[in-house]
């Protein structure tokens, strides 16, 4: 059993690439995604935070975070959705509803190089990175950036 012309291509191009994936290891970058319901259930806060390309999400590096506001209803209609840069290392982040829906998130991190596993009962306090204010508006039904 003979190889045809179209099989050796496909052998070379399959090389070529498993040459390639081969060749650039670690092009990618870590997300934490997470997020966290209004009180009373109506809204959801997403939160996904992407690491700088080719570091560990502990390196004091720029980050990406994405936030989004939706209705927690099954129709998950978008009230809010915008992209942010910070500088930290291994930012997490709290956020607080009020009894008028509006939402406060603050990004926070330990310091450079400071992973929140490595943390023990002495740990350092949270540094503040970024505080972000939503406010919801009823006659629009969409949050705002204060």
């Amino acid at each position: 059993m003979g190889l045809d012309s179209s099989r050796i291509r496909s052998l070379l191009l399959s090389a070529f690439l498993l040459g390639l994936v081969v060749s650039f290891p670690g092009c990618g970058r870590i997300q934490v995604s997470g997020g966290e319901d209004s009180p009373d259930k109506k809204y959801s806060l997403g939160v996904c935070t992407a690491g700088a390309y080719n570091h560990a999400y502990y390196d004091n590096t720029l980050k990406t975070v994405n936030i989004s506001i939706y209705t927690n209803d099954g129709r998950w209609t978008e009230l809010f959705v915008q992209s942010y840069r910070v500088r930290g290392s291994d930012v997490g982040w709290n956020c607080a509803w009020d009894e008028h829906d509006n939402l406060t998130v603050i990004f926070h991190d330990y310091g450079p190089g400071v992973s929140h596993y490595d943390l023990e009962k002495d740990s350092p306090p949270k540094r503040i990175i970024r505080t972000l204010r939503y406010q919801f508006d009823p006659k629009k039904g969409k949050f705002t950036e204060q």
